[in-house]
């Protein structure tokens, strides 16, 4: 799963302890226990298989 943050594009974010950073506003995952820390983040949007960012309006 690819997630992408636009506000803060080497967000940091901790699972069981372990540090974890975004790319230039990207994370991509497998693991289950980083998707949901990711899902409950506000600034992070989970993007949909093949989609590369969000849409801006």
């Amino acid at each position: 799963m690819k997630y992408y943050c636009e506000k803060y594009k080497s967000l940091t974010f901790y699972v069981d302890g372990v540090r974890h950073q975004f790319l230039d506003g990207f994370y991509e995952t497998t693991n289950k226990k980083e998707q949901t820390v990711l899902n409950e983040l506000p600034d992070v949007k989970k993007l949909e298989k093949g989609e590369d960012e969000p849409a801006t309006s």
